[in-house]
């Protein structure tokens, strides 16, 4: 398969509900707003760049960096890197990820279900969170998304519930100067606000994930205490 050619220096997967939004706008003030491309690879392995199919297999030379929904396997598959491109990614609890998930999709229904149905979109919502979180597509997905890279091969791994002193960490690691910014809209209850029951459920269909959680707080000496 031809790759598609690029100068991209930094690749930032976004793992849904894991403050992507709030962070894209941080890399453009970061790097430069023309230099960083929202990049998304659908289900069909469809290149979206900046919401719109990449026709080319090129992407121009001033993009510098790409945020968006795509795993670690897709991008390696379908581009050609530079030999010192730099990973980065940000995690977040797993319950709390998967609730936000929920409780996003639910605000999506709820606004356009009546004028558009989605068959597919509702098999895979359910009609509860204990539902939800049971369908397979939904159980492990910060796993799936960085499946085929060891985390030595990221140059940051953030913990999103603590983004602020995370991202203190990226930039010094990046080298870059403090944002004023630094904030992220948070969506969906928190881990500790679901009952205990489905608490333990959710861990119990997400253990990949919250393997991969914990190993990061470890390697970020953050205390799993926070996420009890």
């Amino acid at each position: 398969m031809e790759k598609i050619v690029n100068n991209i220096s930094l690749v930032s997967i976004h793992i849904p509900k894991t403050a992507g939004t709030s962070f894209r706008a941080i890399l453009q003030d970061q790097i430069g707003k023309r230099k960083v491309a929202k990049l998304d690879i659908n289900n069909s392995g469809t290149v979206l760049l900046n919401n719109k199919i990449l026709e080319k297999k090129r992407i121009h030379k001033r993009i510098e960096a790409i945020h968006g929904h795509f795993t670690f396997a897709e991008v390696q598959e379908k581009f050609a890197f530079r030999d010192d491109v730099q990973y980065i990614t940000w995690l977040r609890n797993p319950v709390a990820r998967v609730v936000s998930n929920y409780r996003f999709l639910n605000k999506i229904i709820a606004n356009r279900l009546n004028e558009l149905p989605d068959e597919n979109l509702m098999a895979r919502m359910g009609k509860t969170l204990v539902e939800f979180a049971a369908v397979q597509e939904n159980q492990n997905v910060m796993h799936k998304y960085l499946k085929g890279a060891s985390l030595e091969k990221f140059s940051f791994v953030g913990i999103q519930d603590q983004f602020e002193s995370e991202l203190t960490r990226l930039e010094d690691i990046m080298s870059w100067p403090r944002v004023s910014n630094r904030k992220h809209n948070v969506t969906g209850k928190s881990a500790s606000s679901i009952d205990p029951e489905t608490t333990a459920f959710i861990k119990s269909v997400n253990k990949e994930d919250v393997i991969l959680f914990e190993q990061v707080l470890q390697l970020n000496q953050i205390s799993k205490e926070d996420f009890k």
